[in-house]
């Protein structure tokens, strides 16, 4: 079981720290631009118009996509975030970006010889910080 979860800004990752001993680092989902210029063929779904990136990044992730294109600024529907229903194996010339969802991932590291009870950032020093039950803080 998890005792501690804490997110850091700086490297933009959760971290988990629990009886195990082991700190886990959770990377969170990425937008890998794809194309630029470019749309996928094929069937789209409408999610929602926003300016951030992040924002659709976090709708296509909701819905389960893989790949999803934003509008620019001349598209038809400027700034719309539209989730590609097809595989993306074939772009059309649009004026879309293209992002493809890199998942999270997990890093598991040995931390400590029982518990980890607390996590910590130094953001100064982008150290991050554990203490756990062996009375050490690493």
């Amino acid at each position: 079981p998890v005792l501690t979860l804490r997110f850091f800004n700086l490297l933009e990752m959760l971290a988990s720290g629990g009886f195990d001993g082991l700190l886990g680092l959770w990377a969170l989902p990425r937008a890998a631009r794809v194309a630029t210029g470019k749309q996928c063929s094929g069937a789209k779904r409408f999610l929602m118009v926003s300016m951030l990136e992040r924002e659709c990044l976090d709708a296509v992730v909701r819905e389960g996509g893989q790949y999803f294109s934003i509008g620019a600024a001349d598209a038809p529907l400027p700034f719309s975030c539209e989730l590609e229903l097809g595989d993306c194996q074939t772009l059309e010339d649009a004026a879309y970006t293209v992002f493809r969802v890199q998942q999270p991932g997990l890093h598991l590291l040995p931390a400590h010889e029982g518990a980890v009870r607390a996590l910590a950032d130094l953001p100064d020093r982008e150290l991050l910080v554990t203490a756990g039950d062996d009375g050490m803080v690493k």
